[in-house]
Parts: structure tokens; C-alpha cells; sequence
């Protein structure tokens, strides 16, 4: 909608440059018509014809010149009707019969390229403005054409990215579940607390497999055509302190420590509480999942003048500058972490595309406060 705003907009503004250019140089050429090529005409006829009568009368006159010059093509028994008709017109231009007559012959065809080179001449900044407003509005397509040949052949990319990605993501757990499943159905795995050891990994494998595909669901489901969020007035607030209470287990877990800044009275907005809640639950999963144990993480509030900013910063590494470009692509989580850490890079996708159909955005910043890194995302006060 947005591009197809600016083509109008575009197309808008050149037609009335050109239609300004145009009736200027149009202007110009009637004034030049009037001062010197009209006096000209009617000295070389002897004609007392006022200026402006001249133009006023030139297409009647360009009609009378044409039939009397095909009029004296035609046979005899057909020039009669064409004579009474070409008298006619000529008395409605206003000419004498005197005046008349003297363009028999070869004045009168003289007279008729002059009129035709004329209205040529008048004629010609129209059609140069025609062409070139065509030509302009050509470009102007060509250039979208190009721009969305681009983008379909970026989606393509990503799209080829995110399948290879995803059979990544999926090979490593299905060959582990596949070799540990098929040690025990051929009893080559006869210690029992080793068989506890390979099942407990296939339940750990199936679970890490079944939570990549739900991502993957989520993130297909927002970006398809027609979804709509489900929005209702909620606390705000309450939603993320419900966000770090469910996740203060794994924090704990890992070894990780858990600062709350959150006001307690409650901030409003209309937005859809299941996406929201992903949205926090993301974030917070994102920094404990990507973080060396002892790090500490902040789970904030913050008011600002243009609406409200949610902030999960942390004191873990900095990401890699190659990989925080494209942080909010998906899969966007680098070879090593992904191996190392489990991570898909599908949550903080789903995170930023919500918060942007929620009308904010999703940033990241290196340093906030006494915290290595930080995840702001800021929704204005009309949501």
C-alpha cells in the first residue's frame, strides 16, 4: 500500500510538471503566433482579418484549403456539391468572396502547409510532453518492477535459507533419537542406568524437536495473509511479570540472576495477550539460552513520551557484529551458537515481527546501563 501511495504521489507530480512545462511553452508559441507569424500570414493574403480572428479561424480555414484541394481532384459531375460545400465553410471563417477566390490555385495550397506547419508547431509541446510523461511513467514502473523482482528474489533466498536451516536444525536431534532408539531395540545397550541415560536424551531430543516446529508454526502463521491479532485491553505489566515468574525456574537453573524493575501501578494497552506474552517469554528465553551461567538479566519497564519500552538487557558476551545485522532474521543465530546452545533465532524473529503489527519495533543496543546488551521494544501510547 505504501509503494502503491508514492507511484500516485509520483505520477501525480510529474503529470502537473509536465502540464505546467507544457502550457507554458504553449503559451509562448501562441504569443509568437499572434506577434509574427499571423501578421505575416495576412500581409502575404491582403487580408484585413484582426490577429486573434486569425487563430480562431484556422481550423475552419485548414477544412476550406483541404476540400478545395480535393475538390479539384474529383471528377466534374462531383465538384458542384463539393464547391457549395467548400463556399460555405468559407463563409464561415468570415473571408469576402474577393478573399476567397484568391486561394484557387497554387496561393491556397501555399496557404494550407503554412497553417499545417503551424498547428504542427503548436501541436508538437503537447505530444513531446505525452512522450515524455510516458517515458517517465515507463522508468517509474521499470524501477518497481525491478524493486519487487528484488524482493521476491530476496524472500526466495531466505526462504531456501530458513528450509536448509530448518533441516538443520532438525537433522542433528532426529539422527540422535534414530541411533539411541535403534541401540535399544537391537539390545545393544544392556546397562540400565545407561538405557534411563539414552531415553532421557530421545525425550530431551523430542521435546527440543517439537518446540523448533511449534517456532516454526508461529512464525509461518504471522507472516500468512489474513492473520489478525486478537486484541483486547490488558495490564501490562502484570503480563511481564507473569513472563519472568514463569521463566525464574530456568533462570535459576542455569545459574543466572533476575532483576525486576517494573512499576506497580498498571499500564493499559489494547494488543493481543498471546502474542504479547510470546513476545516477553522470547526475549527472557532468548538471554538465558545465549548466556554463560552468572549472568545477570533485567527484566524492565520503562515509560517514555511517545508510549512505553519493555527491556531485557543482560551482563552476558556482546553478539557478534556480523550476526546482530541480521538478529531479527530468521534463524539468525550463527553455526556455532546454534550447535552450542540449541538456540533457532526463530523467537526473536516471531518477537519483532508482533511487536511490529502491535505498531512499535524491536531493537537491539550494545551497553544499557551496567548491562552488556539489551532488547528494547517500544510500543507507542496508541496501542
Amino acid at each position: 500500500m505504501g509503494r502503491d501511495r508514492r507511484l500516485q504521489r509520483f505520477l501525480i507530480y510529474n503529470f502537473f510538471l509536465v502540464l505546467v512545462i507544457v502550457g507554458g511553452i504553449e503559451g509562448a508559441l501562441f504569443m509568437f503566433a499572434n506577434q509574427y507569424a499571423v501578421p505575416a500570414i495576412l500581409h502575404q493574403m491582403h487580408w484585413s482579418l484582426k490577429d486573434d480572428g486569425m487563430l480562431k479561424a484556422m481550423p475552419l480555414l485548414l477544412i476550406y484549403l483541404f476540400f478545395q484541394i480535393i475538390s479539384a481532384l474529383l471528377p466534374v459531375n462531383m465538384q458542384s456539391g463539393m464547391t457549395w460545400f467548400v463556399t460555405s465553410v468559407g463563409r464561415e471563417i468570415g473571408l469576402t468572396s474577393k478573399q476567397l477566390d484568391s486561394l484557387n490555385g497554387g496561393k491556397g495550397f501555399m496557404l494550407f502547409l503554412e497553417l499545417i506547419a503551424m498547428l504542427a508547431i503548436l501541436l508538437l509541446p503537447i505530444m513531446l510532453g505525452v512522450a515524455f510523461y510516458a517515458r517517465i511513467v515507463s522508468r517509474e514502473v521499470g524501477r518497481i518492477q525491478k524493486e519487487r523482482d528484488a524482493v521476491a528474489e530476496g524472500f526466495n533466498r531466505q526462504r531456501n535459507l530458513m528450509l536448509s536451516d530448518i533441516a538443520h536444525d532438525l537433522r542433528t536431534p532426529i539422527t540422535t533419537i534414530s541411533g539411541y532408539a535403534k541401540a535399544i531395540n537391537d539390545g545393544m545397550v544392556q546397562d540400565e542406568e545407561k538405557t534411563r541415560e539414552y531415553l532421557d536424551t530421545i525425550v530431551r531430543k523430542s521435546e527440543k524437536m517439537s518446540e523448533l516446529i511449534n517456532l516454526l508454526f508461529e512464525y509461518i502463521k504471522l507472516d500468512s495473509e489474513g492473520y489478525a491479532l486478537n486484541c483486547r485491553e490488558l495490564d501490562l505489566c502484570e503480563l511481564l511479570r507473569g513472563s519472568g515468574a514463569l521463566l525464574f525456574p530456568d533462570i535459576e537453573e542455569h545459574g543466572m540472576e533476575l532483576a525486576v524493575e517494573i512499576p506497580e501501578d498498571a499500564y493499559i494497552i489494547t494488543a493481543d495477550e498471546v502474542q504479547m506474552s510470546r513476545v516477553a517469554y522470547n526475549l527472557i528465553n532468548n538471554a538465558i539460552t545465549h548466556n554463560p551461567s552468572g549472568t545477570r538479566i533485567l527484566l524492565a519497564l520503562k515509560y517514555t513520551d511517545g508510549g512505553v519500552e519493555i527491556i531485557v538487557a543482560d551482563d552476558g558476551d556482546l553478539i557478534p557484529e556480523e550476526l546482530s545485522a541480521h538478529i531479527f532474521e530468521p534463524f539468525a543465530t550463527g553455526d556455532k551458537s546454534r550447535s552450542s546452545r540449541g538456540g533457532s533465532g526463530l523467537g526473536l524473529s516471531i518477537a519483532s515481527r508482533v511487536i511490529k503489527m502491535h505498531g512499535g519495533r524491536l531493537s537491539y543496543v550494545e551497553g544499557y546501563g551496567d548491562y552488556t546488551k539489551a532488547f528494547i521494544a517500544f510500543l507507542p501510547k496508541e496501542t
